[in-house]
């Protein structure tokens, strides 16, 4: 964490200079390792550090967040987001923003029965009424679009995705109204 924070630090800071490789033999620095890969645009191994990163911090979820966010985003192996998922989900039952993202991860990997099966486990009126978890029920009217249309139902996928950006535009957040857009043209 110290290295990962120092490396921060020397990028904000244009008058130091930092040499990450010279901690190579470090021990426990698999956050500032994944960090550096991502940087580096070393997707793979970026993933495979943060793999390190999550067994030596268990019960941090950022470790499980980035190696969503690589998998699905950048190496587009939906079946490794998958298993972090649900490898976090049996630990933390609760996290309903990462039982979203596992029915994400699962909608575009085809796996349509699995993801409808998650999508059963949830109740997204009650996540939108419960301000606290209002921006995972917006997600999750956007990931009810994403199963409509790998359905086959176009018509329905974007009914929801529309619901999904309404939904979001109503409460004045731009960003979720913005990523519910572009995954329903990523759909169309």
């Amino acid at each position: 964490n110290s290295l990962a924070q120092a490396e921060f630090f020397v990028k904000e800071e244009q008058r130091m200079r930092f040499d990450y490789e010279q901690f190579g033999a470090m021990s426990r620095k698999s956050e500032a390792d994944t960090r550096n890969n991502y940087g580096l645009k070393r997707f793979e191994d970026a993933f495979l550090s943060s793999m390190n990163w999550m067994r030596e911090y268990r019960f941090s979820h950022e470790p499980v967040a980035f190696a969503f966010d690589i998998s699905c985003t950048f190496l587009k192996k939906y079946d490794y987001a998958v298993r972090v998922l649900k490898h976090w989900l049996s630990q933390h039952p609760e996290d309903y923003a990462t039982q979203n993202n596992l029915i994400y991860a699962l909608g575009l990997s085809d796996q349509i029965d699995a993801a409808e099966h998650e999508m059963s486990k949830t109740n997204i009126r009650q996540q939108l009424e419960d301000e606290n978890k209002t921006d995972n029920g917006i997600c999750l009217l956007a990931t009810q679009g994403l199963l409509e249309y790998r359905k086959g139902h176009v018509e329905e996928g974007r009914q929801w995705y529309q619901l999904s950006i309404d939904t979001a535009k109503r409460l004045r957040d731009k960003d979720l109204a913005g990523k519910a857009r572009l995954n329903m043209i990523r759909e169309e």
